[in-house]
Formats: structure tokens, C-alpha cells, sequence
């Protein structure tokens, strides 16, 4: 199935209305279950939306803060990292016409952050 972004906006509400009629203070223990519900909504848009950019094989897409620990919150950014060789780009408007946005930064950057 070809997802969009706004599909994704009509599935992450749905299933937030789904997550809020089933909690109560007795059923407290289940919002792990339903943030990680959460993160898969993203795996499969983002899959999806990969695959619709038609973005080559040797790039790598990483789900990085609480979607990368599947602890995605109702109203939080869904935060990724496309890793590519060195001298390789992303195919011109890959993500921007599908309601997606971000950053650039080299391999060495990432690193150097990583070690803060």
C-alpha cells in the first residue's frame, strides 16, 4: 500500500482515539503498548514512503530519538537519519513533495555529535 503523508495524519489519529478510549488509571501500563503502536504507524509510512522516492539501495534510513526507541509520543517529531556515502544526494524533492522535511550532515558530523 502507497501511503502519504496526510493518510498518515488520518491513521495517527485514529489510532490515538483508539489509545484514549482504552485508557484509565487501571490500564495505565498499556500506553508503552500504544507508543510503540505508534512507531509502527511511522515504520510503515516511512517504508512506504522510501520506496515511493525510489531511493537507491545503498542508502540507509535510521529512526533515531523516542521513534527510534519505539517510545513515540502523540504529538512528537518524528525524527530519522538518512545515511548516504560520501559524494552520494538525495534525488532532487525525494522527500519535500511528500510533506516530509530535514537537515543535511556529513558521516564525520554525525560522529562527532554522537560523541557529546
Amino acid at each position: 500500500m502507497n501511503h502519504t503523508a496526510s493518510d498518515f495524519k488520518q491513521r495517527k489519529t485514529a489510532l490515538l482515539s483508539r489509545c484514549a478510549a482504552a485508557q484509565s488509571l487501571s490500564n495505565a501500563a498499556q500506553i508503552h503498548q500504544h507508543l510503540k503502536w505508534l512507531s509502527d504507524l511511522c515504520d510503515d509510512t516511512l517504508k512506504s514512503l522510501w520506496q515511493q522516492a525510489g531511493i537507491p539501495p545503498d542508502f540507509s534510513l535510521l529512526a533515531v530519538g523516542g521513534y527510534g526507541r519505539q517510545a513515540l509520543f502523540p504529538y512528537s517529531d518524528v525524527d530519522v537519519l538518512v545515511l548516504l556515502r560520501a559524494g552520494l544526494g538525495l534525488p532532487e524533492g525525494s522527500f519535500g513533495r511528500r510533506g516530509m522535511r530535514g537537515s543535511r550532515m556529513s558521516i564525520s558530523r554525525c560522529l562527532a555529535r554522537s560523541m557529546h
